[in-house]
C-alpha cells in the first residue's frame, strides 16, 4: 500500500475535510496472536490495545491522525460473513503510575479479511482507507443514492465498485462529490 499512498490515489479526498494524503508509518507482523475463526470488532480493538500497551505499536497520542490497519489471516471471517472489511474506533487509555497520568485518546482502525489474494486484499484495504479518512467516526460524508440500504448509510467506497491499478496495486474507486462520479485518481491507463 505504500505505493498507493505515495501516488495520487488519495488526491480526490481533498474535497472532503481538506484531506491531503497519507503515509505508511510502520508495519509489523503479529505472529504470537491466535485470532478466533469468527471475530468481532472488539477482538481487533483488543489486539490493538495489547500491542499498544506492550509498546509494539505507537499509541494514538504519539502520532497525529493514525489509522491502524489490521489484515486478518486467511481462514478468519467476521461475525457477519457478508462483511469483508470495516473501519471503526475505540477509546484507548494508558495509565502511567510513575507520573500519575492518564492518556485518553480515540484510536481509529480498519480491518480487512484475507482470501489469500493480494488484489482482493488491496481492494478491500483501499476501500476502508478512503472511508476512514472521510468518515472516521460515522459523522462524515454519506450518500442517499446508489446501492445504499434503505437507511441511506453509504460511505464513499460503498457507492462505487470499479477497480483499477495505481502504481501496480489494485484499488477500488470511490465517490467524488465534485465530479459526481466514482474516481480512481492516479489510475494507470
Amino acid at each position: 500500500m505504500a505505493e498507493v499512498l505515495a501516488g495520487d490515489y488519495l488526491s480526490g479526498l481533498k474535497q472532503y475535510r481538506g484531506i491531503q494524503g497519507a503515509t505508511l508509518k510502520d508495519s509489523i507482523t503479529v505472529a504470537d496472536s491466535d485470532p478466533p475463526a469468527v471475530f468481532r470488532d472488539d477482538d481487533v480493538a483488543d489486539l490493538l490495545q495489547g500491542l499498544m500497551s506492550s509498546g509494539k505499536i505507537v499509541e494514538p497520542d504519539q502520532a497525529a491522525e493514525l489509522l491502524y490497519c489490521v489484515v486478518m489471516p486467511p481462514g478468519c471471517r467476521f461475525q457477519d460473513e457478508h462483511v469483508i472489511g470495516e473501519h471503526s474506533y475505540f477509546l484507548y487509555w494508558h495509565l502511567d503510575l510513575g507520573q500519575l497520568d492518564v492518556d485518553v485518546n480515540w484510536a481509529h482502525f480498519a480491518w480487512v479479511t484475507n482470501d489469500g489474494t493480494l488484489d482482493s486484499l488491496t481492494t478491500i484495504l483501499s476501500h476502508e482507507l478512503v472511508e476512514s479518512c472521510t468518515d472516521p467516526e460515522g459523522t462524515g460524508w454519506t450518500a442517499d443514492s446508489g446501492p445504499c440500504p434503505p437507511t441511506g448509510w453509504c460511505e464513499i467506497g460503498d457507492v462505487c465498485g470499479d477497480t483499477g491499478l495505481v502504481n501496480g496495486v489494485t484499488v477500488q474507486s470511490y465517490w467524488s462529490q465534485r465530479d459526481a462520479a466514482c474516481v480512481i485518481p492516479g489510475k494507470s491507463a
